[in-house]
């Protein structure tokens, strides 16, 4: 046997307890939530329908982050890229058909890649060095110019780095 507790609702004027639905009425700025008898105390507060938008909240994919180059590095693709690529292809025993649908690209598209009248896209070039295991694009540093210090000074300032306008 389970013995069910309902909490009720007490009227915030007299203190009995609320069968069914409290009233809500406003006395004075006070909002209070009453039973029947005392509702005549005050204003009946009509309840305004709002709408209200249901938000699931669900799976949501997150965007897949690219290993992207770093700032001080010039990516370029060799010059041979679609010797390499050819050569590559043909070593592993895959045809054009096969090579575009590993890499997800049409075959047509894939054909003037190997043929040398496309230069692809940085994202192709990545797909094809995954799919053949071969590296087509060769990364230079670029030293990043700096603002000569003057060696008498312990710290970098800003006066080091603008470059001030002369007045006329």
């Amino acid at each position: 046997m389970y013995i069910l507790r309902v909490t009720l609702l007490k009227c915030e004027i007299c203190g009995k307890e609320i069968f069914g639905s409290p009233t809500k009425i406003i006395i004075d700025t006070a909002e209070l939530l009453v039973c029947k008898d005392c509702a005549k105390f005050g204003t009946i507060k009509k309840e305004e329908k709002q709408n209200k938008k249901v938000i699931l909240k669900g799976f949501t994919q997150k965007e897949r982050v690219q290993a992207k180059p770093l700032p001080f590095e010039d990516i370029d693709l060799v010059s041979d890229y679609h010797i390499r690529i050819k050569k590559k292809r043909e070593k592993m025993g895959l045809s054009i058909t096969q090579l575009a649908k590993i890499i997800k690209e049409k075959e047509s598209w894939l054909r003037k890649i190997e043929s040398g009248k496309v230069k692809p896209p940085l994202k192709v070039v990545r797909k094809i060095e995954k799919a053949l295991d071969i590296k087509l694009l060769v990364s230079e540093p670029i030293e990043p110019s700096r603002p000569e210090i003057d060696k008498s000074k312990k710290a970098l300032t800003l006066g080091d780095i603008i470059e001030f306008k002369k007045k006329r």
